[in-house]
């Protein structure tokens, strides 16, 4: 009983904290620059890592079309780099 409790717990944790990531990161393009963001079901099922630059998560990028190394961005600093400003699109309602 306690072992099916703690892994519900846990499986709680995980989604509250893909959805907390989904809200506050985006991704930059590093082959095009372009900036946006993905959905939750996205973020939970995409492989990611940790590069010399910081994290990345492997994405088609919406503005290029091309499978990249995307750079985690936080949703603040949306715009405010090389990426092109136009590029905010989001993954989840198909926009690009």
């Amino acid at each position: 009983m306690w072992t099916v409790i703690g892994l519900v717990a846990v499986a709680a944790g995980v989604v509250l904290l893909v959805v907390w990531h989904g809200r506050n990161f985006a991704y930059r393009c590093r082959r095009c620059g372009n900036e946006f963001a993905i959905s939750t079901a996205l973020d939970f099922v995409s492989p990611h890592g940790i590069w010399f630059d910081g994290g990345w998560k492997l994405l088609r990028c919406p503005g290029c079309r091309r499978w990249t190394r995307a750079r985690m961005i936080r949703r603040q600093e949306m715009g405010s780099g090389d990426g092109r400003k136009e590029g905010h699109a989001d993954v989840a309602s198909g926009g690009v």
